[in-house]
């Protein structure tokens, strides 16, 4: 049923996303995480399904990968949710660029905002060692 898809136990501020979830369903969470100040704020996807068709770039700019892929072309998949043409980090980019950021101000390393990927590795672990495999690759 739609709702249950809804109120499952994460509540408002996370939703996940799988095979089981209805097409229907992932439209309606892809359209509230993409309206800022709007929940769920977290969109948890599982690889298969946060691939392709899955347009998140309207309000999120980080990226959370808790499973590491052999193949750096499906990474950059992953990436592309947000990496899109009128993106929230492009905004920031722009409103970065029109602010005419001072270096005087001593952070000399900052290059305006950035999508941030964040790779969820254990040490020790197979997916450290795929991980280490994919990073090479790339």
């Amino acid at each position: 049923m739609e709702t249950e898809e809804h109120t499952n136990r994460f509540g408002a501020f996370a939703r996940m996303l799988y095979g089981g979830v209805k097409m229907e369903t992932r439209r309606s969470l892809q359209a509230q995480f993409n309206t800022r100040d709007a929940f769920p704020l977290v969109l948890i996807a599982q690889s298969q399904v946060g691939r392709e068709g899955l347009n998140l770039h309207k309000a999120c700019r980080t990226v959370a990968q808790f499973h590491s892929e052999w193949n750096p072309g499906v990474v950059e998949q992953q990436i592309g949710r947000v990496d899109r043409i009128e993106s929230f980090w492009e905004a920031k980019a722009v409103e970065w660029k029109s602010t005419r950021w001072d270096n005087s101000q001593g952070d000399k390393e900052y290059q305006g905002p950035k999508i941030i990927i964040k790779p969820i590795i254990f040490e020790g672990t197979y997916d450290a060692f795929q991980y280490d495999v994919s990073k090479k690759r790339r």
